[in-house]
């Protein structure tokens, strides 16, 4: 892992408020701290001037949450994160995207290069700037699900393709977040002539080519270090929430199997889309499994005693007589999780 990688100062730019006014209070002398008044005063009236900060009461609130005095908060604004004292913890992020943009480069990293169903969306080669990132946590992925199978003898699905499964639903979600900011690079990078190619067509496959060059994908990432941060952060959430799901999958699937009317030993899992709704601690979302015989499951991750209670109403309501019947589904409450 290279060290310049770690210690590279424009990570700090993506330090939050919490984190800038730590370092601040290292400092004994402050009056060494190079602070610029003006972008200071700038920064200060673009917050105040946003709703709800632009009454008093909001913003002082808001201080206070950060135990900050407005006077401070006003130095750190026109504070440089690279003046800061970094007292020598690199923060995980950037330990994982330096892991990830260090490695060499794997022939199985090419191969997911086509980014599956993205792969057919006209900024696809936009993911050329993140697939470093995406191959790291598919490795990850793979060595947590194999220990899964060796807990759970009886698992409906193979590690290899389990990941394959699940990887489905991270591609869309980075384009998603970086697809703008590339945007504006691609013209940038044109108005600079860097780019080859008498077509339009022709430049935008250069632009994303020199997006797979390491060193290229590193310098423009720096140049955005929050969005790095947030990068990163969503492809360690996915690896969290992939092996969340196919842990308890395996956990419950003798149970599930038994409600469900499924083969144990013959059925498997085909498909998981997730992001049904909105998402929740750190990117967990609603996910819709469906198995190799059509079954469709429905995967939430936190207790579903609401639904097992609205179930049991509309037995009682079927049970009272209820023309037409209603349809009940059949729930498994796991209490911080569950099936329908």
């Amino acid at each position: 892992m290279s060290a310049s990688l770690l210690t590279n100062p424009a990570w700090r730019r993506a330090w939050s408020l919490a984190e800038r006014l730590s370092r601040y209070r290292q400092i004994t002398d402050k009056t060494q701290i190079p602070i610029d008044s003006e972008l200071a005063a700038e920064t200060f009236s673009l917050w105040r001037a946003g709703s709800p900060f632009d009454k008093d009461s909001y913003f002082a609130d808001r201080l206070a949450m950060e135990g900050i005095t407005e006077d401070e908060f006003t130095r750190i604004l026109g504070t440089p994160a690279e003046a800061l004292v970094h007292n020598g913890a690199v923060p995980a992020w950037v330990q994982m995207l330096a892991r990830a943009y260090s490695a060499p480069e794997r022939p199985s990293e090419a191969q997911h290069r086509n980014w599956g169903a993205v792969g057919n969306h006209r900024e696809a080669g936009f993911l050329n700037l993140v697939g470093p990132l995406m191959t790291d946590a598919r490795l990850r992925l793979q060595t947590r699900v194999e220990k899964i199978t060796r807990d759970h003898p009886r698992t409906p699905f193979d590690p290899a393709r389990a990941v394959d499964i699940l990887f489905a639903n991270l591609p869309g979600r980075m384009l998603m977040m970086i697809a703008k900011t590339l945007v504006l690079e691609l013209h940038v990078a044109k108005l600079q002539g860097v780019l080859h190619g008498a077509t339009p067509a022709e430049r935008f496959s250069s632009f994303t080519e020199r997006l797979s060059r390491r060193d290229t994908a590193l310098q423009l990432l720096s140049e955005y270090p929050v969005l790095a941060c947030r990068l990163t952060l969503c492809v360690d959430h996915w690896v969290s929430y992939s092996e969340e799901f196919l842990g308890r999958l395996a956990a419950d699937w003798s149970k599930i199997a038994k409600l469900f009317d499924i083969d144990p030993e013959g059925d498997a899992l085909s498909e998981a889309a997730a992001g049904a709704g909105d998402t929740h601690r750190q990117g967990r979302s609603v996910l819709i499994a469906r198995l190799e015989s059509g079954l469709q499951l429905v995967y939430k991750p936190r207790s579903i005693a609401v639904d097992q209670h609205f179930q049991e109403f509309i037995h009682w309501l079927n049970e009272k007589g209820a023309n037409p019947p209603l349809r009940s589904l059949k729930v498994i409450n796991c209490e911080t999780h569950g099936w329908i």
